[in-house]
């Protein structure tokens, strides 16, 4: 892919159980940004809408875990990480196609007080 793969850990939205999945992350100073491709599905994955209901989340990467928040990218953020992204995963042009009318939504995890705090 060209980039770190990290463990996200989302809340279930419906179970309220913790989630752990590996998605594509994008280091940007202390945040992370990733996007819910789902693999260009008409469908964004069940990690998104996790997140979507309870923001507060953990990243494990390189051996250490931390809590963030996430929250969607628009505008001119969302864009300027999508063109970072599209330059390490050449295949996001690829889902961007497959997923139809479907707007592929770039989520960026910020350190929680307390990871700002302790990290």
């Amino acid at each position: 892919m060209g980039g770190p793969v990290i463990r996200l850990t989302t809340i279930g939205a419906k179970t309220g159980k913790e989630r752990p999945v590996p998605v594509f992350g994008l280091r940007d100073g202390d945040r992370w940004v990733v996007i819910a491709s789902n693999w260009g599905r008409e469908a964004h994955p069940a990690w998104y809408h996790n997140l979507k209901a309870n923001p507060e989340v953990k990243v494990t990467a390189g051996g250490q875990t931390g809590e963030y928040v996430a929250r969607e990218a628009t505008g001119d953020e969302r864009e300027e990480y999508l063109n970072r992204i599209a330059q390490l995963n050449p295949g996001l042009e690829t889902y961007q196609k497959r997923s139809g009318e479907r707007s592929i939504p770039v989520v960026v995890l910020s350190p929680s007080e307390e990871t700002a705090v302790d990290g």
